[in-house]
């Protein structure tokens, strides 16, 4: 599979975003603006104008979490900068230890929340490991390829709604090995919709998604089946 970087970094959040707040019938998500939502029978709630899928608090909560980290971890970048121009070098080396632990903090935020996305595609005692510690001597950190390696699908159908393109990545393939493996299935469906919903209406999660698929050597096509006008672009099915 082709290299990838560590999931939800700073560079994944887009300015526009609005952050969903507890009590309130908003929500935020990597690419969607804010949008009212209504629970469904299952007690997931979706967008009342769109039909798609609301995560969840606990998912609106992480995403929380990952934004004020990172909004941290931009103030001790500044401060680390400004104390160092000024010769305070001990203080530069605090606030530079300081902008670390935010972002490891972020990462584990946005993480867990990608998890959210993911678990009720998993079966329903699905093993999903904990968040490995990164090691940088060890090159790639893909903590949730590990975190679902040992993990079992409900169906052959991943989808991506929700996630940040690095998360994207790194979901597909966990999901894509556990199938390649298993050898149960000849081809899977990718679901990651068309970017209506993303900043400037420009797709992330397409292009990540094919670009994946052709370093890795995987041959795929659009899923129009669910489109009467064979149009759809918004999934594809990948040979294994």
């Amino acid at each position: 599979m082709g290299n990838l970087l560590c999931c939800g970094s700073r560079d994944d959040r887009t300015p526009d975003n609005d952050r969903g707040r507890k009590g309130q019938r908003t929500t935020l998500s990597p690419d969607r603006g804010e949008r009212s939502v209504t629970p469904n029978r299952y007690g997931q709630a979706v967008y009342e104008d769109t039909g798609e899928r609301y995560f969840g608090d606990k998912y609106e909560a992480y995403r929380q979490e990952a934004h004020e980290a990172g909004d941290k971890m931009a103030l001790y970048a500044e401060q680390s900068q400004q104390a160092w121009q000024r010769g305070d070098k001990g203080k530069a080396s605090d606030y530079s230890k300081e902008l670390k632990a935010a972002r490891a903090r972020m990462e584990k935020a946005n993480c867990l929340a990608a998890i959210e996305v993911i678990r009720p595609q998993l079966q329903p005692r699905a093993t999903i490991g904990n968040m490995p510690e990164k090691d940088e001597s060890k090159g790639d950190y893909k903590p949730l390829v590990q975190m679902l390696q040992n993990s079992t699908w409900r169906y052959p159908k991943l989808d991506l709604h929700g996630l940040y393109v690095r998360e994207a990545e790194e979901v597909l393939e966990a999901f894509l090995d556990t199938f390649s493996k298993n050898k149960t299935e000849k081809q899977v469906c990718v679901v990651f919709g068309q970017g209506n919903h993303s900043e400037n209406h420009r797709a992330k999660i397409g292009p990540a998604v094919k670009g994946f698929l052709r370093r890795a050597n995987l041959k795929f096509a659009d899923d129009v089946t669910a489109s009467g006008n064979h149009q759809n672009r918004g999934a594809v099915i990948v040979y294994l």
